[in-house]
């Protein structure tokens, strides 16, 4: 905790020009116990950050603040009706761009307190990152933050965003540091960078997974995302980082930095080629240490994955040796093999033991919603793919898995696909999207997904320019009907995908948020299906005299 004397001394504010708290009547000595930007969220004796909004300005809710217990309040906007109050109102020059280096300084420096890994990447951030706690947790104390939710690994807590703001994060990693956490698995978002919610963030390492189109509606170019999620790369200190070589963000930085002085660079990739073309790439003047880790043999079976991880350091031009772990994992899909690299990696830059990444494979769960099975028979698979490259790497997971013991192909039934496209988000993703869904799947249905405060029908019109005919797609708007239509007149040996929306269980239309979960509506369908047939066999029965029900 903080006095009210320290923080005015850190934020050198001069009381006589105050005009709402007057320097003799404060209790400077009095402890300050948290800093919150939301007025809903104060606790006795916290302090409330009062900023601008989207809507308003944070100091309209000062009263609020100062009703649910704040001891004092920051502002760099100062209300335009004062009542008398004995709670101090301080203004402050620049507050946004002092918060970072007052979080950090306020909640006494928390990512020097324990080991941040943060993961960043267009696809396979989520997976990546919770691939990477359950390897870590074999060892070690794991906390998690991202888009599942933030806590302690087994045991999140669901969050709005990805990546929290500066203050929360801060907050967030205190509290892990007072619970004995070792490793803080991070999620970051390009809007986290990009708005400065990691400022002054020191990270044990950093992660690449594959970057993909997406957050145009945010960042209006390619170009200017790219940028983005490069500068977590070049600009934030790290131990180590890790690149995924095949993937040409990757590359380009592993270039960048393979002529830095002292770097401990680390990559991942598919084939062994890129491997060889990024160590051509490190000068030896820069002294810079590397290591890449691809596959040597890799299989896909229809319960998962399995081959060999080969793993090779280098120093300069010279090898330093390599090592070979044997796997097996209940993951689907190229793109899944490339986070279980990223992963392995990892944890290898952490240290933890080949012996021990190589029984952590054996167990990794699958993440909620990325490819996950609720049913054989159809099979029927959830994922979050919201992209035009993420909906291809699902659509090609399905086809490459099911494949018999033998090696044969199994007779393999339509491949349904059931998605739709999020509204007030990048609209030049949707035709491509489209376009990918009549290419790859037998069988297309549109849906809604979360259209927000867009017109169901001018989403759903924007994924069909992607198609040849608009005939190629059934357009079947409630989602509950598309998912239950799929199942239902899907054969036991075909192959149902629902994507877009994954672990998420809500539908957002209009500002508001209704309950809605793929898992739970796919479920419902199968059970009314199994009451059905229980109840069609039940009559046939009576009707032969056997049995009465």
């Amino acid at each position: 905790m903080k006095s009210l004397h320290e923080l005015i001394e850190f934020l050198a504010v001069d009381l006589q020009q105050q005009k709402m708290a007057a320097g003799e009547s404060l209790v400077l000595m009095r402890q300050l116990t948290h800093l919150y930007t939301s007025s809903s969220e104060i606790t006795e004796n916290s302090v409330f950050v009062a900023l601008p909004g989207s809507r308003c300005h944070g100091i309209e809710y000062m009263d609020q603040a100062i009703d649910q217990g704040a001891a004092c309040i920051l502002t760099d906007q100062l209300p335009e009706h004062v009542e008398s109050t004995d709670v101090p109102v301080f203004l402050v020059n620049d507050l946004v761009g002092q918060l970072a280096g007052l979080a950090d300084w306020f909640y006494q420096r928390p990512s020097q307190q324990v080991k941040i890994i943060g993961v960043t990447g267009t696809n396979g951030k989520t997976s990546t990152a919770h691939y990477i706690a359950q390897l870590l947790g074999q060892q070690y104390s794991v906390g998690v933050l991202g888009t599942l939710g933030n806590g302690i690994l087994g045991q999140l807590i669901p969050t709005a965003n990805t990546t929290l703001e500066v203050v929360s994060l801060n907050r967030k990693l205190e509290e892990f540091a007072r619970l004995g956490v070792e490793y803080v698995v991070m999620e970051v978002s390009s809007h986290a960078i990009a708005l400065g919610r990691i400022q002054n963030i020191r990270f044990e390492g950093l992660a690449l997974t594959q970057v993909t189109r997406d957050h145009l509606d945010f960042h209006e170019t390619e170009e200017a995302y790219r940028e983005t999620k490069a500068m977590l790369f070049l600009e934030y200190p790290a131990k180590f980082r890790v690149l995924n070589l095949g993937d040409s963000l990757g590359k380009s930085i592993m270039e960048t930095l393979a002529q830095s002085v002292g770097e401990v660079v680390f990559g991942y990739a598919l084939n062994d080629s890129f491997c060889e073309l990024a160590k051509s790439d490190l000068k030896s003047e820069s002294d810079a240490m590397f290591s890449c880790a691809c596959f040597s043999e890799l299989r896909f079976v229809p319960t998962g994955m399995e081959g060999v991880i080969l793993l090779s350091l280098f120093k300069e031009d010279e090898s330093l040796g390599h090592s070979d772990l044997t796997f097996n994992a209940d993951l689907m899909g190229v793109f899944n093999a490339e986070n279980l690299l990223c992963a392995v990696t990892v944890a290898y830059g952490c240290g933890l033991p080949l012996s021990k990444i190589e029984e952590g494979i054996h167990v990794l769960t699958p993440v909620s919603g990325r490819m996950e099975k609720v049913h054989e028979r159809p099979l029927i698979l959830i994922d979050y793919a919201h992209t035009p490259d993420a909906l291809a790497s699902a659509l090609h997971a399905v086809q490459q898995h099911f494949v018999s013991d033998g090696g044969a192909e199994q007779p393999k039934g339509k491949l349904w696909l059931v998605f739709g496209c999020g509204g007030d988000r990048d609209k030049g993703k949707r035709s491509l999207m489209g376009e990918v869904a009549e290419k790859l799947a037998g069988y297309v249905i549109i849906t809604d997904d979360n259209p927000r405060n867009e017109a169901p029908e001018d989403i759903v019109a924007d994924i069909v320019k992607g198609m040849s005919k608009a005939s190629a797609a059934q357009i079947i708007h409630d989602r509950a009907q598309a998912i239950e239509y799929a199942i239902r007149h899907a054969e036991p040996s075909d192959i149902v995908l629902i994507a877009g929306k994954g672990h998420e269980n809500y539908q957002e239309i209009q500002g508001q948020r209704f309950f809605m979960s793929d898992a739970v509506l796919a479920d419902l369908t199968l059970r009314e299906i199994a009451q059905e047939a229980a109840s069609e066999t039940g009559m046939r029965k009576t009707d032969t005299g056997k049995i009465d029900l």
